[in-house]
């Protein structure tokens, strides 16, 4: 797995103390949240390095699709 996607994994994990040690619970809706905000930057990132309008908007458009707010 690469390493973009086991820092989103880490980010999505929070854990929960209990007389027993501390017990991971990973957010499913935030990792797919988090994913969709990377491919946007990233595609945002290329639009900008092409100077393509064009592409910019599909990085609107992909969070708009997933209702992701910015």
């Amino acid at each position: 797995m690469n390493k973009q996607i086991q820092d989103l994994i880490k980010e999505a994990t929070t854990y929960r103390y209990t007389g027993l040690g501390e017990i991971p619970e990973f957010d499913r809706e935030k990792f797919a949240e988090l994913l969709i905000r990377e491919c946007a930057e990233f595609i945002r990132y290329k639009a900008e390095k092409a100077m393509s309008q064009e592409i910019l908007y599909v990085g609107n458009d992909l969070l708009e699709h997933f209702g992701v707010e910015e």
